[in-house]
C-alpha cells in the first residue's frame, strides 16, 4: 500500500533532533528516509516512526477542524519510559512495576510534570503474513488504530489537550513494537512548583483525617460531575457578606441533589490570589495538587443538607455557608475557584466567569415554492412555429362590396389566436337566392377580392388564393323548412327564385336571407412566434394544453414561461392569460401561476394566504402545496397550544421525506422554532417547550453554512437560554474569519471563560491577539476582575501577550 503525504516541508526541533519533510521523503538529523521503505528491524528508526505516527495523527485532526498537537518533553521522556517497559516485559501496559513510576501521573511528575495527562497505548507487529509493513504503512496502522477504537477517538477529536509526544520501542525479539502516546496540556508542565512549595505553608491547608484527603481527576468516579450542565453558573453563586465569609446562594437545589448524595462527596473552596500569576516569573501554583491556592475544608453531603439555611418542605434552593475568607488573604485580590468533589476526588474546579451579550438578525430566505415536479413531465418545451388551418365567416352586408383590414380585424381576434403568417386562402362567397345569379356572383367575387387584398395588406409573406362563388341554396333549403313557407324547400333553385319575386317574399324573408350573405374564409397559417410575439403564442400553447387535458404538456410551458417571466423576456400578461380552471387536477397549476404572480409583482405572501389556504383544500396531498401552506402557517397564523404546536411540527418533519432540499425545509423549520420560542410566554409548560425547540435547531443547524448574522443571533438565543456550549459553537467557525465583528470576538472570548480546555488552547490565543488588535484598550479591560479569572494566565501565550501589551498590575478589584 503505498501512502502519499504531501505538506509543506516542516522543521521540528526537538532537543538535537532536526525532522523534515519532502514528498516521501524525510530528513531525520542528516539522514533522509522514505516512508515507502520496508522496514529493516536490524536498522530500525523509532524516531522516524514517532514522527510518522504524529503527523497521521495531527492530519486527520486538521481534517476535523482541529489544531495540531505541539511536542513537548516532559510528555516523551514520560512515554519512552513506558514504551521501554511495555518492550521489557512485552506487554501492553499503562501499570509500571516501579511504584513510583505505576501511573501516568507519576511518571509525568518524575520528570518534573503536574501529572496531568493521558496515555495511549499500542503494540504493533512489523509484518503481516510474512511481508514487512513499510514505515509509512506502520504508522498508518498505529495512527487508525486509535482513531478506530471509540475510547481512544474520544480523546483525539477534542479540544481538550494541546500538548503531545509520542515514544516507541521495539522488543527484544524484533517482533513487535510497542507505543506509548500521551497528551497533555500547558498545565503538564509544572515550573511554578519549587516556588510554590516553599509557600506552601501560606497556599494550601491539608487535610488532619486521611479519609478526607483528596484525590484528582478520575473519569469512572466523576460521570455525575461530567454530565452537569452550565456548571460556571454554580462559582456564580458564590457570595462574600462582609464578615469574609462565602455562602453558596442558589436557586436550584436539584442540581446538587444530583451529586451531593454520598459520605465522600462534597464542595469546597480553593482561593487564588494575583501575586501567584504575576508578570516576570512561573505561576506560582503547584499542578501536582487538586488546589492552586489555599483551599478550605471540604462541606460533605450532610453537613451541606444539614447547613442549607433554606428551610421548609419542599426545597428548591439553596443558601450554604462554605467557610471564610482567611485575614491573610482578605485583604489582597483573590479569587474563588468552586471545587466539585466526588468520593474525595476533585472532578471540578470552577473559576469565576463573566458573559458578554450579542445581538443578531436570523436572515434566511422563506418564500413560497412553485411545483415544477410532481407531474411527469420529462421534457422540456420549446416553442416551434408550427402550422394549422383556421377558419370564419365574414356577414356580408346588403350592397357593400369593399372591406377594409380594419373591417376583418374583429372577426380575427374572435379566433384567440397568436399571431400567424397566411400563406393560402380559400374564400367561398355565398350569396342569399333573391338576387339575380350573374349580379350575385358579380358581388361577391369583389367581395372575397377585397377580402383578401384586406389580409395581404397585413402581411409582408404572399398568399395562394381562391375564390369559389355560389348561391347558399342548400343553407336556405335548411332554414326553410321549419317555417310556413316550407314549400319552397321542395322546389328548384330557379322556382324558388320565381316564387319569391311573384309574391314579392324578399323583405319578409330577409331574417333568414341575410344569414346566406357571408364569406367563409378557410387559411393554412404558420404561427409567427417572432420576437414579442412568442409570448402570445407560448400562452395560447397552454391554454390549448388545459383544454385537452394534457398536464405533462400543460407543466413543461408553464416552466418556459417561468423562465421567460424571470428573465424579464414575458410581460405579466403571461400569467394573468393562464386560463386554468378551479379544479383539483389543476391545483399544481394554478399554484405555479400563483407563485409567478407573487414573483413578477414582488408581491407579500401575507396577502396571498387565503388563496393559498383555498388550493390547499382544492388538493392537499401536493406536497408542494402543502409546504405553502405550512409557511403561511408557521409566518402568518398564531399558535395557541401544545397540540396545535406538535402538529405543525409534524408537517414540517414530513417535509424531509419529500422531494425538498434540506436546506429549504431547515429554514421553514428554523423560523418555525422562532415562532414557537417567542411565544412560549403565553403558553403552558414554557421551560419545557423552550428546551425542546432549542434542541430541535440544533439538529437542524448546519454551523458551517450559516452566515454570521444569523451564527450571532444564534448564539443570542443560547445564551439567553444558558446553553453556553452551543453558543460558543455557533461563534467559534467566524472567529478567525477576517470579517467577523468585534461583537462577535469579544462575545466568543467570555464564552471561552467558561469552558478552561478553551482558555489553554492556541486558538484562544489567537482570537485574544485579535481581540488586542480590534480594540487594544478594550481587551486589557478584560483582565481588570470584572471579566477574566487569574487562570486564564495559565495559557503561557496569554500571559505573555498580557504582560507585553497591558500595564501592570491590571486587576485592582476586590471580591465583596
Amino acid at each position: 500500500m503505498r501512502v502519499i503525504y504531501s505538506v509543506l516541508i516542516v522543521f521540528l526541533f526537538y532537543t538535537n533532533f532536526a525532522f523534515g519533510q519532502t514528498g516521501d521523503n524525510y530528513l531525520v538529523g542528516d539522514r533522509v528516509y522514505n516512508a515507502n521503505s520496508t522496514i529493516d528491524t536490524r536498522f530500525f528508526q523509532p524516531e522516524f516512526l514517532e514522527k510518522l505516527i504524529l503527523q497521521n495523527i495531527n492530519k486527520v485532526r486538521a481534517e476535523r477542524g482541529f489544531e495540531p498537537y505541539e511536542r513537548n518533553t516532559i510528555l516523551y521522556q514520560a512515554a519512552k519510559l513506558q514504551s521501554e517497559y511495555m518492550a521489557e516485559i512485552e506487554e501492553r501496559t499503562e501499570v509500571n512495576k516501579n511504584k513510583n513510576l505505576a501511573s501516568t501521573s507519576l511518571r509525568l511528575q518524575h520528570f518534573g510534570g503536574s501529572g496531568i495527562g493521558l496515555e495511549l497505548l499500542e503494540k504493533e507487529s512489523f509484518k503481516k503474513r510474512g511481508i514487512y509493513f513499510t514505515y509509512g504503512q506502520l504508522a498508518e496502522n498505529i495512527a487508525f488504530g486509535w482513531f478506530n477504537s471509540k475510547r481512544d477517538s474520544k480523546y483525539l477529536y477534542s479540544d481538550d489537550y494541546t500538548l503531545a509526544d509520542i515514544a516507541l520501542t521495539i522488543d527484544n525479539g524484533k517482533r513487535k513494537v510497542y507505543i506509548s502516546f500521551i497528551l497533555g496540556t500547558f498545565l503538564s508542565e509544572n515550573q511554578g512548583k519549587e516556588i510554590a512549595n516553599r509557600t506552601q505553608s501560606h497556599i494550601t491547608q491539608p487535610a488532619l483525617f486521611p479519609w478526607k484527603r483528596l484525590s484528582k481527576y478520575d473519569d469512572r468516579v466523576c460521570r455525575k460531575t461530567d454530565r452537569l450542565e452550565n456548571i460556571s453558573l454554580l462559582q456564580n453563586a458564590l457570595v462574600v457578606n462582609d464578615n469574609n465569609e462565602v455562602y453558596l446562594d442558589f436557586d436550584n437545589a436539584r442540581v446538587f441533589k444530583k451529586f451531593l448524595r454520598e459520605r465522600k462527596d462534597g464542595i469546597a473552596l480553593d482561593i487564588i490570589t494575583s501575586d501567584q500569576y504575576a508578570c516576570g516569573s512561573p505561576n506560582k501554583v503547584n499542578y501536582e495538587l487538586v488546589n492552586r491556592g489555599t483551599r478550605l475544608s471540604t462541606i460533605y453531603s450532610n453537613q451541606f443538607w444539614r447547613k442549607n439555611e433554606v428551610t421548609g418542605k419542599y426545597v428548591r434552593s439553596v443558601k450554604v455557608p462554605l467557610g471564610q475568607i482567611p485575614e491573610a488573604l482578605a485583604s489582597s485580590y483573590y479569587e474563588l475557584n468552586l471545587l466539585l468533589i466526588q468520593d474525595n476526588h476533585v472532578c471540578k474546579s470552577i473559576p469565576s466567569s463573566y458573559l458578554s451579550s450579542c445581538e443578531g438578525q436570523y436572515k434566511q430566505e422563506l418564500n413560497v415554492l412553485a411545483d415544477t415536479v410532481t407531474i411527469n413531465s420529462h421534457f422540456n418545451y420549446k416553442p416551434k412555429a408550427d402550422s394549422t388551418q383556421l377558419s370564419f365567416r365574414i356577414p356580408f352586408e346588403k350592397k357593400k362590396y369593399t372591406y377594409k383590414t380594419e373591417d376583418i380585424e374583429p372577426f380575427l381576434k374572435l379566433l384567440n389566436e397568436p399571431d400567424f403568417i397566411i400563406y393560402e386562402l380559400n374564400i367561398s362567397a355565398y350569396s342569399s337566392i333573391e338576387g339575380v345569379q350573374d349580379e350575385n356572383q358579380m358581388l361577391q367575387k369583389k367581395r372575397a377580392e377585397s377580402i383578401i387584398h384586406a389580409l395581404r395588406k397585413r402581411q409582408k409573406d404572399s398568399i395562394i388564393s381562391q375564390i369559389k362563388t355560389e348561391a347558399a341554396w342548400e343553407q336556405f333549403k335548411e332554414d326553410i323548412r321549419p317555417t310556413q313557407h316550407n314549400v319552397l324547400a321542395s322546389m328548384s333553385l330557379n322556382e324558388a327564385q320565381e316564387y319569391i319575386r311573384k309574391y314579392n317574399l324578399s323583405k319578409k324573408l330577409e331574417p333568414i336571407l341575410k344569414n346566406h350573405r357571408y364569406a367563409q374564409i378557410d387559411m393554412k397559417v404558420t404561427y409567427d412566434i417572432s420576437g414579442e410575439k412568442e409570448q402570445d403564442f407560448v400562452v395560447s400553447k397552454f391554454n390549448k394544453a388545459i383544454e385537452d387535458n394534457n398536464l405533462p404538456l400543460a407543466l413543461s410551458i408553464q416552466k418556459y414561461i417561468m423562465v421567460k417571466i424571470m428573465n424579464g423576456n414575458y410581460s405579466m400578461a403571461a400569467v394573468f392569460e393562464q386560463d386554468i380552471p378551479e379544479k383539483s387536477q389543476f391545483a399544481v397549476l394554478l399554484m405555479n401561476k400563483l407563485w409567478l404572480e407573487i414573483k413578477g409583482t414582488n408581491g407579500s405572501i401575507r396577502d396571498y394566504k387565503e388563496r393559498i389556504a383555498a388550493l390547499h383544500k382544492l388538493d392537499r396531498y401536493n406536497e408542494y402545496i402543502a409546504f405553502n401552506h405550512a409557511l403561511c402557517q408557521v409566518k402568518f397564523e398564531s399558535l395557541k397550544d401544545e397540540r396545535q404546536i406538535n402538529d405543525l411540527q409534524n408537517d414540517i418533519d414530513r417535509f424531509y421525506y419529500k422531494s425538498f432540499t434540506k436546506e429549504t425545509i431547515d429554514n421553514l423549520n428554523m423560523r418555525f422554532q422562532f415562532k414557537v420560542i417567542n411565544l412560549a410566554d403565553s403558553l403552558d409548560n414554557k421551560e419545557g417547550i423552550v428546551k425542546e425547540r432549542l434542541e430541535k435547531i440544533k439538529e437542524i443547524v448546519d454551523i458551517k453554512d450559516e452566515s454570521i448574522e444569523n451564527s450571532l443571533r444564534l448564539a443570542e438565543l443560547f445564551i439567553q437560554n444558558q446553553d453556553y456550549e452551543f453558543a460558543l459553537k455557533m461563534l467559534e467557525t467566524f472567529v478567525e474569519n477576517a470579517n467577523a465583528p468585534e461583537e462577535l470576538i469579544y462575545t466568543y472570548l467570555s464564552l471561552c471563560s467558561r469552558f478552561e480546555e478553551k482558555m489553554l488552547s492556541r486558538k484562544f490565543a489567537r482570537v485574544m491577539r485579535i481581540a488586542q488588535q480590534m480594540n487594544p484598550d478594550r481587551y486589557c479591560s478584560l483582565f481588570d476582575g470584572n471579566h477574566f479569572s487569574l487562570r486564564v494566565f495559565e495559557n503561557p501565550q496569554i500571559k505573555n501577550n498580557f504582560c507585553e501589551e497591558c500595564s501592570e498590575p491590571r486587576i485592582t478589584k476586590q471580591v465583596e
